[in-house]
Protein backbone atom coordinates (compact mmCIF):
# COMPACT_ATOMS: atom_id res chain seq x y z
CA UNK A 1 0.00 0.00 0.00
CA UNK A 2 1.46 3.32 -1.06
CA UNK A 3 -0.77 5.97 0.44
CA UNK A 4 -2.89 4.09 2.98
CA UNK A 5 -1.75 5.65 6.22
CA UNK A 6 -3.61 3.04 8.29
CA UNK A 7 -1.35 0.33 6.78
CA UNK A 8 1.96 2.06 7.42
CA UNK A 9 3.50 -1.10 8.88
CA UNK A 10 2.87 -2.90 5.56
CA UNK A 11 4.51 -0.15 3.47
CA UNK A 12 6.71 -1.46 0.63
CA UNK A 13 7.73 1.96 -0.71
CA UNK A 14 9.06 4.70 1.56
CA UNK A 15 7.17 7.97 1.80
CA UNK A 16 10.25 9.79 0.49
CA UNK A 17 10.47 7.50 -2.55
CA UNK A 18 6.75 7.86 -3.31
CA UNK A 19 6.89 11.66 -3.01
CA UNK A 20 10.05 11.83 -5.13
CA UNK A 21 8.46 9.72 -7.85
CA UNK A 22 5.19 11.66 -7.83
CA UNK A 23 7.12 14.92 -8.14
CA UNK A 24 9.18 13.51 -11.04
CA UNK A 25 6.01 12.77 -13.03
CA UNK A 26 4.23 16.00 -12.11
CA UNK A 27 1.81 14.38 -9.69
CA UNK A 28 1.01 14.89 -6.04
CA UNK A 29 1.30 12.22 -3.36
CA UNK A 30 -1.59 12.16 -0.89
CA UNK A 31 -1.54 10.56 2.53
CA UNK A 32 -4.99 9.03 2.94
CA UNK A 33 -6.98 6.37 4.71
CA UNK A 34 -10.57 5.69 3.76
CA UNK A 35 -10.74 3.32 6.71
CA UNK A 36 -9.82 6.10 9.16
CA UNK A 37 -11.45 8.85 7.06
CA UNK A 38 -8.17 10.77 6.98
CA UNK A 39 -7.11 12.97 4.09
CA UNK A 40 -10.02 11.99 1.84
CA UNK A 41 -11.81 15.35 1.81
CA UNK A 42 -8.49 17.19 1.36
CA UNK A 43 -7.65 14.92 -1.59
CA UNK A 44 -10.94 15.52 -3.40
CA UNK A 45 -11.00 19.26 -2.73
CA UNK A 46 -7.41 19.58 -3.96
CA UNK A 47 -8.14 17.52 -7.08
CA UNK A 48 -11.22 19.63 -7.86
CA UNK A 49 -9.24 22.83 -7.39
CA UNK A 50 -6.44 21.57 -9.66
CA UNK A 51 -8.90 20.46 -12.36
CA UNK A 52 -10.62 23.86 -12.31
CA UNK A 53 -7.27 25.66 -12.51
CA UNK A 54 -6.16 23.47 -15.43
CA UNK A 55 -9.45 24.05 -17.28
CA UNK A 56 -9.15 27.81 -16.75
CA UNK A 57 -5.54 27.80 -17.99
CA UNK A 58 -6.60 25.80 -21.05
CA UNK A 59 -9.41 28.26 -21.77
CA UNK A 60 -6.96 31.18 -21.49
CA UNK A 61 -4.59 29.49 -23.94
CA UNK A 62 -7.39 28.85 -26.43
CA UNK A 63 -8.51 32.44 -26.24
CA UNK A 64 -4.96 33.85 -26.14
CA UNK A 65 -6.00 35.87 -23.12
CA UNK A 66 -8.80 37.66 -24.95
CA UNK A 67 -12.17 38.00 -23.28
CA UNK A 68 -14.37 35.00 -23.86
CA UNK A 69 -18.01 34.90 -24.78
CA UNK A 70 -20.46 33.91 -22.06
CA UNK A 71 -21.32 30.71 -23.93
CA UNK A 72 -17.74 29.40 -23.67
CA UNK A 73 -17.45 30.00 -19.93
CA UNK A 74 -18.09 27.21 -17.49
CA UNK A 75 -19.39 27.81 -14.00
CA UNK A 76 -18.36 25.40 -11.27
CA UNK A 77 -19.73 25.48 -7.78
CA UNK A 78 -18.53 23.20 -4.99
CA UNK A 79 -21.25 22.56 -2.44
CA UNK A 80 -20.85 21.13 1.06
CA UNK A 81 -23.53 18.44 1.01
CA UNK A 82 -22.94 17.09 4.51
CA UNK A 83 -26.23 16.76 6.38
CA UNK A 84 -26.79 19.52 8.89
CA UNK A 85 -28.01 18.65 12.38
CA UNK A 86 -31.69 19.50 12.90
CA UNK A 87 -32.25 21.51 16.09
CA UNK A 88 -34.46 19.94 18.76
CA UNK A 89 -38.11 20.73 18.20
CA UNK A 90 -37.63 21.03 14.42
CA UNK A 91 -40.39 20.78 11.86
CA UNK A 92 -40.81 17.05 12.15
CA UNK A 93 -40.97 16.57 15.91
CA UNK A 94 -44.21 15.36 17.36
CA UNK A 95 -45.67 17.07 20.22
Amino acid sequence: PGNKIDLDKDRHVSVEEAESYSESVGAKHYHTSAKLNKGIEELFLDLCKRMIEMAQAEERLKGNGASQSASSRRGVQIVDDEPQATPAGGCCSSG
